[in-house]
């Protein structure tokens, strides 16, 4: 790594300042942060900027709701997340980054060096949109992540509607990250943002979302913050409003993505709503790539969709196992599966097919939402069976900033069982 290729920030966390220091070595950045502790000295690590190369998202956790500032660096191949890591990446023949994690987080340790560096995330990325992934390799504070470019605030002079689903929680008894999928309304007036949601939320005990969604509309604002331009519910203060309510923090960026939380929603990943009804035929040939998540088991799969038509031989075990199963996916359902490995190897068509995705039919009223999507899965992918599975899910579909994305949630239904999200991005 080249010297003065990396930035080091101090994150005073409980008093929100925050100060930059001058540029170090690897060497020197890597003693600085071995010597910083405790709460407001926790180091801060960014790439340094080239023009037109770096991208700055907000990314949400999937597994709680915290959230972080993410900086992708493709002139120099460098990532950062604030107070969690840093490292490089190298690109694959998938389309992923493939990320060496060269400082982490380890709780009471705080950013610490590691050598040699850590291997095993990945992000699927639409430079200066959004991306999807997992960050990091450590099991102590691993967990996917879903992010959207904080480059500006939205100017809706018109209200615009978003449709949103969350990933699923590992964790469905949790007030406070409650499972959930539906609408937001956004319209502003300078810095000024009113959220209008209708969000369907999974009931906590029974695993079911009720036939009628839950209304809720308020006031929220928009305004620059170190991590990004964020809109904040209640009205532009971070964390705890003190009263037991959270503050919800979300971004748009100019390619209308939206990732972070909304009344009803924290780690919502959703997309503008499209002007028509979408073509399925279109997005069903179209390739994607993404994620794929099981946090029953806590697994965070890089995924790959639409290189395969039902018929290829790549995919016969799965449609013989559907075949027994008297399932029948439509012509317009997408197949695909995680990749067993990714790094220089890796390439388009190299991930498994044992899973199918059937968007089904599209909701009258809002273009792109697919209420009653179904995912059909391999024998011995989400369970232990030995039989394919039929799995009813939520999806929505769009595009931001020209590519195709799906985003689809099965939530366990009414025994919480093998919940899965898949989250996908069009692959060039």
């Amino acid at each position: 790594m080249a010297e003065g290729a990396l930035k080091i920030v101090k994150s005073h966390r409980c008093g929100k300042a925050r100060q930059r220091s001058a540029v170090l070595s690897l060497a020197a950045s890597a003693a600085f942060i071995l010597g910083l502790s405790g709460c407001g000295e926790t180091a801060r690590v960014t790439p340094a900027s080239s023009t037109g190369e770096v991208h700055s998202y907000y990314a949400s956790y999937m597994g709680s709701h915290a959230n972080h500032e993410i900086t992708v660096d493709r002139s120099n191949n460098e990532f950062a997340a604030v107070d969690l890591m840093q490292g490089t990446f190298t690109g694959d023949g998938a389309g992923f980054l493939d990320l060496s994690e060269n400082y982490l987080y380890l709780g009471n340790q705080g950013l610490t060096y590691q050598s040699p560096a850590l291997t095993g995330a990945f992000l699927a990325e639409i430079p200066g949109v959004g991306a999807v992934g997992s960050l990091l390799s450590s099991a102590t504070v691993g967990g996917p992540y879903s992010m959207a470019a904080a480059d500006e605030c939205p100017n809706f002079p018109t209200k615009v509607r978003f449709l949103y689903v969350t990933p699923p929680n590992s964790s469905p008894y949790d007030y406070f990250i409650p499972n959930s999928y539906g609408t937001v309304d956004i319209s502003t007036q300078g810095a000024t943002v009113t959220l209008d949601v209708n969000g369907y939320v999974v009931d906590m005990s029974s695993g079911i979302a009720p036939s009628t969604p839950t209304n809720l509309a308020g006031a929220a604002g928009c305004s620059q913050t170190p991590d990004g331009y964020l809109m904040s519910y209640p009205l532009n203060s971070e964390g705890s409003t003190g009263s037991g309510q959270y503050q919800y923090l979300s971004s748009i960026g100019k390619s209308q993505l939206l990732a972070g939380g909304i009344p009803l929603g924290w780690n919502v990943l959703g997309i503008a709503m499209p002007s028509s009804a979408i073509d399925q035929s279109s997005f069903a040939g179209a390739n994607y790539f993404g994620l794929m998540y099981y946090p029953s088991n806590g697994a965070e799969l890089p995924a790959g969709f639409g290189d395969f038509a039902g018929s290829s031989s790549s995919c016969s075990s799965l449609k013989t196992a559907l075949a027994t199963a008297s399932f029948t996916p439509s012509a317009n359902a997408i197949y695909g599966g995680e990749y067993a490995f990714l790094g220089a190897s890796a390439k388009s068509g190299s991930e498994n097919c044992d899973i199918a995705v059937d968007l089904g039919a599209q909701d009258t009223t809002n273009n792109g939402y697919f209420p009653n999507a179904t995912v059909y899965v391999a024998p011995g992918v989400i369970n232990s069976g030995v039989t394919a599975v039929s799995l009813s899910a939520i999806a929505v579909a769009g595009t931001a900033d020209g590519n195709k994305a799906i985003f689809l949630t099965y939530y366990g239904g009414a025994n919480q069982a093998n919940p899965l999200g898949i989250y996908l991005f069009q692959r060039d």
